[in-house]
């Protein structure tokens, strides 16, 4: 239901769950249950766009009787009803009313007369075929056809009838609002579908769609913020805005120009005080006291001058609080407003709203109030921005720079502000490629500073070859104590892409300068720290990190939870280490407590790599769901196409979960995307990602022989990112040759994997691997202890190991004639797999178990019926979560969750969720 619709110029993206809601009502009407839904929304939103989508939708199966309403015709009698009747074949001797209807006879029919002759009619036609009756905008329908519409509600019984209505939120017109939520509230199953703006996600499918393709993520999140995702807006912006002017973060996006035509409308209908009051509520552009509103508007009886803003609905007001505060009820009306003022009024505005608010807010008034340079605002205005630096906020010390810049009177000073407001902007967006900014800098004369920036920016296109030419010459004609910070910020960004094309020897002593010179914010320290932890661990071992990086900083507390959130970055950090390190629990607590701050909007640095690395960890932990999960919220963060994405390495997880429960078919398309993605990314360690779904794709198809040929040259090539995440692939290499009965590379293979023999997760694949090793050489003895040893074990967060373990432990029993002896570790596998989904592999512990003579439950896979979202949703539920906290997982709302569990319902055949249990968690008796 989420795919893109073309009703004329029309696309159609999203609204999932209110069209699993509608399917819903029109599969309960063919049953003989009529119902009536009321889609409200504010105009532009897409109310006649999604019912056209749901006529489409049911055309097959419905009649469709459609009428629209016009404000023109709100006094035409039974307008509504006259626009339906060229639908209707009556016979004039049995329904004279809809006769004489179709020909526009109405004068002297009563609504009740007209209602009970339609609903005869209607229960013949019905048990024809079902009727879908839409009438778009609701709010401009006569006052009899609306009566006819309440009266059709209340009486009728088991037509087969959907009736749609789409109607705007005007809780002004009391009569016409009132009798639409009566025609819901007095229908048996009448519903309101409330629309609001697009999700983040479905709107950055309409950009795809409607936009320019190369618009990233920051800027699809800018242009849904600048309008409240709302599709209509969206349209006129991307038609209207350049690509260079949707992604030029020193502008303000434009305002469609079907609201800027009807805002100067209202205010040319306003009187003096009320629009002059609309204007500081503009400038001031929050919510504020009316006091201080009228204070900077200049308007003496502020009250009155409200009062006509509140009718036309251009302002929100709280009267019950103290201060009664107000503000422009939307802000693109906002932005309208301001800029319908002429440049003089504007700058009145904001020199006397300056001195009566906070100190932070006066920054922006002040430099608002400037219509020419002034170098003393601009040294103020530079010196905050250290302050706001040091304090860790980057962005803040950029924007300060940037006003600086402008207002400065000399061209060094400007340049120089100009580039060090460029370092901060680039120090929040690692992949920031602006044009507008490339182009300032360029401008700029020749300095090391300016050959970072550029390098910098040349980095975030891709580009590494110049960005290493231009990053090294700002290294060389740099001197380390004038200009340390723009030397440490050239090692550490050299060192990067030696990090990202898996050369970390070379990337160690660039990372390990920058960290000795310093850095100018927190947020290029922790960057730096970051990739020196990877260099790190690719070129030693993660153990190593683990033991130094304590010493030299503040380390997390073993709680990730007790975290300070100036601190929250040392999670990403430390929950990366523990990854390479082996102990995926641990990465887990600290990857999620993460995310979670990311999500809550407690820390604005979100990378798509997070939810990767999580997503990685929760699988080896048997947390399939939730991997799939962080995988797909991974790609969608990063769903536009960029030489840095980290798409290539969200689809090869969410491939490796998709095979591991045998969805051949996604799991393939997953790979592929992934596949396709390294091909076009600048960084070596996407097609490491890609190797490393291979390996497990062959794997879960039980295929040694493809699983060796994708890892062994990983083996040859065992620096940077394959030796970092050595426990992910090496232990599965080993497995494969084993099986193969290739002892001689094997031999190679295990004596490499001993190097890691300090890391928490190295005795329970090494008893796992020796059990395999001894067994394949018929050393029965040596096996069974290996095996018995690593079962012994405490848990180490890695169930997934442990069941191969296990069952390769049960295999051997089987082969030597102890069938009593595997079948209770069968059935811990096999428990384990199903309880995962993960398909294959119980397929084979059940095979085991029937060689032993045990028996299991058969049921259907549920992978064979359900979507991959449906599955979650299904276990989650299974698990017992309530809809609000699986909806809380997901990311979706509980309207989500609620359509998707009908799904499930519906293809498994249950009536409730407490059957859930029984039958995806498949027990064997």
């Amino acid at each position: 239901m989420g795919g893109v619709f073309r009703w004329g110029a029309e696309t159609f993206v999203g609204r999932s769950e209110e069209m699993g809601l509608l399917e819903n009502c029109a599969r309960e009407a063919q049953n003989g249950e009529p119902c009536v839904l009321v889609v409200e929304s504010e105009s532009g939103i897409g109310k006649t766009t999604l019912i056209r989508r749901v006529a489409a939708e049911l055309e097959g199966d419905f009649s469709l009787w459609w009428a629209t309403c016009d404000p023109a015709e709100v006094d035409l009698r039974f307008g509504v009803l006259q626009q339906w009747a060229r639908h209707m074949c009556v016979r004039a001797e049995e329904f004279p009313l809809l006769t004489g209807l179709a020909q526009g006879q109405v004068a002297g029919v009563s609504a009740v007369e007209m209602a009970g002759e339609l609903r005869l009619f209607l229960s013949e036609e019905t048990e024809r075929r079902p009727i879908l009756l839409v009438v778009d905008d609701l709010q401009w329908s006569d006052k009899a056809s609306l009566g006819v519409l309440r009266m059709l509600v209340r009486r009728w019984w088991h037509e087969r009838l959907v009736l749609l209505l789409s109607s705007r939120p005007d809780k002004g017109a009391a009569a016409t609002w009132g009798g639409t939520m009566r025609l819901v509230t007095q229908a048996k199953h009448g519903r309101l579908i409330q629309l609001g703006g697009l999700s983040l996600d479905d709107f950055a499918v309409l950009t795809r769609k409607v936009g320019p393709p190369e618009l990233e993520p920051w800027a699809v999140r800018r242009l849904h913020q600048h309008t409240s995702g709302n599709p209509l807006y969206a349209r006129s912006v991307l038609a209207e805005a350049s690509a260079g002017m949707l992604t030029d973060t020193s502008r303000r996006l434009p305002v469609p120009q079907s609201l800027a035509g009807s805002v100067e409308r209202q205010l040319q209908r306003l009187e003096p005080d009320s629009r002059k009051l609309l204007e500081a509520l503009a400038v001031l552009d929050k919510k504020v006291p009316l006091a201080l509103a009228a204070a900077v508007a200049n308007v003496a009886n502020p009250s009155a001058a409200l009062a006509p803003l509140l009718s036309a609905r251009l302002v929100k007001w709280w009267p019950d609080q103290p201060t009664t505060p107000l503000c422009i009820e939307r802000a693109l009306q906002g932005q309208a407003v301001y800029e319908a003022m002429s440049p003089h009024q504007r700058h009145a505005l904001h020199a006397a709203a300056a001195p009566l608010v906070d100190v932070t807010a006066s920054w922006t008034h002040k430099v608002a109030a400037v219509s020419r340079p002034d170098p003393a605002l601009a040294d103020q205005l530079e010196e905050e921005a250290n302050h706001q630096a040091a304090a860790g906020q980057s962005a803040r010390a950029a924007a300060f720079l940037l006003w600086a810049a402008e207002l400065s009177d000399a061209r060094t000073s400007r340049e120089r502000r100009l580039l060090t407001a460029i370092t901060h902007v680039l120090s929040v967006n690692y992949t920031l490629r602006d044009k507008a900014l490339h182009d300032a800098a360029r401008d700029c004369s020749p300095c090391p500073a300016r050959d970072y920036v550029l390098g910098r920016l040349a980095v975030a296109r891709g580009d590494f070859a110049e960005a290493e030419r231009l990053l090294a010459h700002a290294l060389a004609t740099s001197d380390p104590d004038l200009e340390p910070h723009t030397v440490a910020l050239a090692c550490t960004w050299l060192g990067t892409i030696h990090v990202w094309r898996d050369d970390v020897h070379n990337a160690l002593p660039l990372l390990e300068n920058a960290l000795q010179l310093g850095l100018p914010s927190s947020h290029s320290t922790d960057y730096a720290r970051y990739m020196y932890a990877l260099a790190c661990s690719g070129a030693h071992g993660a153990e190593r990190v683990l033991q130094e990086l304590p010493a030299q900083v503040p380390w997390p507390p073993q709680d990730p939870e007790r975290t300070a959130l100036s601190d929250t970055a040392l999670l990403r950090l430390r929950g990366a280490v523990w990854l390479c390190a082996g102990d995926y629990r641990k990465a887990s607590m600290d990857l999620t407590v993460l995310t979670s701050r990311q999500r809550n909007g407690q820390v604005a640095d979100i990378r798509a790599n997070d939810y990767i690395l999580l997503a990685k960890a929760q699988w080896l932990q048997g947390d399939w769901d939730s991997a799939m999960n962080n995988a797909e919220h991974a790609v969608t963060l990063d769903g536009i196409d960029s030489p840095l994405s980290r798409r290539a390495k969200g689809h090869a997880m969410a491939a490796v979960v998709a095979a591991g429960r045998g969805c051949w078919a996604l799991a393939r398309q997953h790979h592929q995307t992934s596949l396709d993605n390294a091909h076009k990314s600048a960084l070596y360690t996407d097609t490491w990602w890609a190797l490393w779904a291979d390996a497990w794709i062959s794997h879960a198809q039980d295929a040694p022989d493809a699983t060796s040929r994708t890892l062994l040259p990983l083996l040859h090539r065992n620096t940077g990112i394959s030796r970092a995440r050595i426990f992910s692939w090496l232990p599965l290499l080993a497995e494969a040759q084993i099986r193969l009965g290739d002892f001689d590379r094997v031999a190679d293979t295990l004596n490499e994997l001993r190097t890691y023999a300090s890391s928490p997760l190295y005795p329970l694949v090494d008893s796992w691997l020796t059990g395999l090793m001894a067994h394949s050489a018929n050393d029965h003895n040596t096996a069974q202890t290996a095996f018995e040893q690593g079962l012994a074990l405490p848990d180490l967060g890695a169930p997934l190991y442990q069941n191969m373990l296990r069952h390769d432990y049960a295999t051997m029993l089987l082969k030597l004639g102890r069938p009593k002896d595997a079948i209770p570790h069968l059935r811990t596998v096999h428990g384990f797999y199903t309880d995962l989904g993960a398909a294959p592999y119980a397929e084979r512990a059940a095979a085991h178990l029937e060689a032993c003579g045990a028996t299991h439950h058969q049921g259907t896979s549920t992978a064979m019926h359900l979507t991959e979202r449906e599955h979650t949703v299904a276990r989650l539920a299974a698990q017992g979560l309530t809809n609000g906290e699986i909806a809380g997982k997901l990311y979706v709302s509980a309207k989500t969750v609620e359509y998707h569990l009908s799904n499930v319902y519906t293809k498994l055949s249950l009536t409730s969720r407490r059957q859930l249990p029984a039958v995806l968690n498949q027990s064997i008796k």
